[in-house]
């Protein structure tokens, strides 16, 4: 065989290698067509009709402390609140009614800002990573005779009471959990909280006849 017919051969035999068989073509036109409600898009324009991240949760208090004293008058109350917040972000909220005397709020060891209003004191901080809240107020009124108080409640936290009878109770206000009392502590973060008397026991005055 001559040289060129050789070379001819050749490249006929390599083009039909090189083309695409007719079950191929079909195979890759399958993959790539789009099904109904189906549609094509480039990677940024993917990423633009995605839903924004939801930012880091702002502000939460994860645990109270209060301890409550009876004082002539009404009650002595110190309370300790833990707080934290995933990102920089404003702390506001009522700290107490609006019967309450404040004596002092502290801010992670400073003097806190605190708005007085109809509600009662708010307190108004920035906060970014953990912070604690501390107050010392005076709330006028008569345990004995029923006392309602009005607090930053907590998913958890603590109540000691000091200077109280045992017929005194504590029970947190529209809030069904009991109150569990554990190495002389109430175990409630309720906002609210009610002091009350024990009501006396039912006396068995034996069968009826």
């Amino acid at each position: 065989m001559p040289p060129c017919s050789a070379c001819l051969l050749a490249l006929l035999f390599a083009g039909t290698a090189l083309e695409p068989s007719t079950d191929e073509a079909a195979l890759v036109d399958e993959v790539v067509a789009l099904g109904p409600g189906e549609v094509e898009l480039d990677g940024a324009r993917w990423r633009a009709l995605r839903p924004e991240e939801p930012p880091p949760p702002g502000p939460l208090v994860l645990r109270r402390e209060l301890r409550i004293e009876r004082v002539p008058g009404g009650v002595e109350l110190e309370g300790r609140w833990w707080i934290s917040s995933a990102r920089k972000a404003w702390f506001a909220n009522g700290l107490l009614g609006p019967d309450a005397h404040v004596h002092e709020v502290r801010w992670n060891g400073r003097e806190a800002t605190v708005w007085s209003g109809a509600q009662g004191p708010t307190v108004v901080e920035s906060i970014e990573g953990e912070a604690r809240l501390e107050l010392r107020a005076f709330v006028p009124g008569n345990p004995e005779g029923g006392l309602d108080l009005a607090l930053l409640g907590a998913p958890r936290g603590t109540v000691e009471l000091v200077g109280f009878g045992d017929e005194v109770t504590l029970s947190g206000v529209d809030d069904p959990r009991p109150v569990v009392v554990h190495d002389g502590r109430r175990s409630t973060g309720a906002s609210g909280l009610r002091l009350a008397v024990r009501p006396p026991a039912a006396r068995d005055r034996g069968p009826i006849t």
